[in-house]
């Protein structure tokens, strides 16, 4: 259990239910408060645990350098589509770009672009959609390889063609990780493990 910002529990009104062991999404309420990130709020009760090992003994730097996190609001720095996938990965090959581009559904609007991945970027992406920044963001947390992933209602601007395929290539993508989705629409974690949503 953990308390929010507004002093109430964010998952006080959780239900589960166990399902297939590979993705626990939350499904979200538009106004419910929400904590899907570790170590950012205390526990209450219970323990965060990675590989068996309570977060709280962990230093913060090496807990999220096992996290792949993308937010809805998709960030974007000023520089190149490259250099925003690599930005936490410097030193990820072409291939590892290219094929996170890939799950990502990104390649068709990237290989539109004159420049290609050396197109460039606003700072906040101000310069391309919201379904692209989605995109992009998801991208650079896949080319960084993490142990867990967390997709904070990431997939919220796209279509649900590119949404369906994307889950699609992520499900391949992350077979052997961690994967929490929080999520709006019930569609996007239709193939998840665990449900967790507030009752009201």
């Amino acid at each position: 259990m953990y308390r929010g910002l507004t002093g109430r529990d964010p998952h006080r009104h959780a239900t589960q239910q166990p399902a297939n062991p590979h993705t626990p999404p939350l499904t979200h309420c538009p106004r419910a408060p929400r904590t899907p990130l570790p170590r950012l709020y205390a526990p209450r009760r219970g323990t965060d645990r990675m590989d068996g090992v309570d977060v709280r003994g962990m230093l913060l730097e090496d807990v999220y350098a096992r996290i792949g996190f993308v937010p809805q609001k998709g960030v974007l720095f000023s520089g190149t589509i490259e250099s925003n996938i690599r930005y936490g990965a410097p030193d990820a090959s072409n291939e590892d770009v290219a094929s996170a581009l890939e799950t990502a559904q990104a390649v068709e609007f990237v290989a539109g672009l004159p420049e290609g991945t050396a197109a460039p970027i606003s700072q906040g992406g101000t310069n391309v959609s919201g379904g692209q920044r989605q995109r992009l963001s998801i991208a650079r947390a896949i080319v960084r390889a993490p142990e867990i992933y967390i997709f904070d209602d990431s997939f919220s601007a796209l279509d649900f063609k590119t949404d369906a395929r994307l889950r699609e290539a992520l499900l391949a993508e992350t077979r052997d990780n961690t994967v929490i989705i929080v999520a709006q629409h019930i569609v996007t974690i239709m193939d998840t493990a665990k449900n967790v949503g507030p009752d009201r």
